[in-house]
């Protein structure tokens, strides 16, 4: 395999998000194999249309923007497409919908498109409707119009490949998906241990800079702030704990339509001396505060696909509290605690749990089949295959 495109609405160029940050360590894992990589994504501001980061080729197309897909977007990426071929390019990987266009009218059939899927249009309606806003509803209705498009579509790849098994489900037993779609492989999103791992020095650093102490118990939850991601739910479990432990901190990293919000509930309720607000960090930062914790803790209410920040926790070390749903999605190791977000007294004790799982001197460890080597090379596996077919 020489050539890989990767199509791509956003990279972390654009902003840091998890979605974006897969795309990315894909892409750069391909070229520390040998493999020539280009990203065609959305305009990046400040950079030209064709620019390198990272060893990574980046095709921006022009009069598109990173939020929303477009007729600028799919015609975009249809002419760097045929551009592509020209230039040697062997397989397409398509993040979500980003290579829709190319899968339904791709002029080279000869060259196979790959859909990586993060979710289904499907999942994300049940997701609005688990804790739903005027806007999530109306939102959702444009979820039921992709479930319509995700049906015309899914056929049109070479093959598909879901970062859980929950998505794959979603996809398969969907009554809506009445067409035949391209055969399924779960392959779970890569975590770089390079990036994500014990670093005691990481922690006595941030530790110190954070103004705690050695007493100090911290609990860390990494999310958009967002209400579905469920942090107010975890700043009501923290008040009653804070009530018998008054040396644990909570520290929240992320930014989110919710921050407001959030801000006034912990100053509402007298918390802000306990509670830390980072807003959103580098990858090199979130995993400094994850060095800093204790457990880690995401009550998400969402129908998750493969969480990138419980898995780099449970690379970081940390016992992990969360929902029911997100604990199905990755595999079972000693220091996972699951709860129901809703239920305060038992995200209490689940959390307490897990720190007397690392006051213990116990560590989560993170799977073979979730670290970024492994999915690197399932992946060469799956594209060197279809070139084949």
């Amino acid at each position: 395999m020489k050539h890989v495109a990767f199509f791509s609405r956003a990279i972390p160029l654009h902003g840091i998000g998890g979605m974006e940050r897969v795309t990315w360590d894909l892409a750069c894992a391909f070229v520390r194999r040998g493999v020539m990589v280009t990203v065609v994504t959305s305009a990046v501001e400040g950079q030209p249309a064709y620019f390198e980061s990272d060893g990574v080729r980046v095709t921006a197309i022009h009069g598109t923007t990173h939020n929303r897909y477009s007729k600028a977007f799919w015609s975009g990426s249809l002419q760097a497409f045929d551009v592509l071929v020209k230039q040697g390019m062997e397989a397409a990987i398509g993040v979500s919908a980003g290579a829709r266009a190319i899968a339904l009218h791709r002029p080279n059939r000869h060259v196979p498109v790959l859909m990586q899927a993060h979710g289904s249009s499907i999942g994300e309606f049940i997701s609005k409707w688990r804790k739903p806003t005027a806007k999530s509803m109306l939102g959702s209705l444009r979820n039921l119009l992709w479930i319509s498009k995700d049906n015309h579509v899914l056929s049109r790849y070479d093959a598909i490949v879901s970062i859980s098994a929950a998505v794959k489900e979603q996809i398969e037993r969907s009554a809506f998906l009445a067409k035949k779609h391209a055969p399924i492989e779960v392959v779970a999103n890569g975590i770089d241990d390079r990036v994500f791992h014990i670093s005691r020095a990481a922690r006595e650093e941030v530790r110190h800079r954070m103004g705690f102490d050695s007493t100090s118990k911290v609990i860390v939850s990494v999310s958009r702030l967002h209400r579905q991601k469920g942090t107010e739910e975890l700043l009501t479990a923290f008040e009653r704990m804070i009530r018998f432990n008054p040396c644990l901190r909570l520290v929240i990293v992320g930014d989110g339509p919710d921050r407001a919000a959030l801000d006034a509930f912990v100053s509402r309720r007298r918390l802000a001396a306990q509670v830390t607000f980072t807003g959103a960090l580098t990858r090199d930062g979130v995993a400094h505060v994850l060095s800093a914790a204790d457990t880690f803790c995401f009550l998400t209410r969402r129908v998750e696909g493969n969480p990138l920040n419980m898995m780099e926790a449970l690379a970081s070390g940390l016992p992990l509290v969360v929902s029911h749903g997100a604990l199905n999605s990755i595999p079972s190791v000693e220091g996972l605690f699951g709860v129901d977000p809703t239920d305060t007294t038992q995200v209490k004790s689940a959390l307490d749990a897990a720190l007397k799982f690392a006051a213990d001197g116990k560590r989560t460890e993170l799977p073979d089949s979730l670290h970024l080597d492994t999915c690197v090379s399932e992946y060469l596996r799956i594209v060197e295959g279809m070139t084949r077919r």
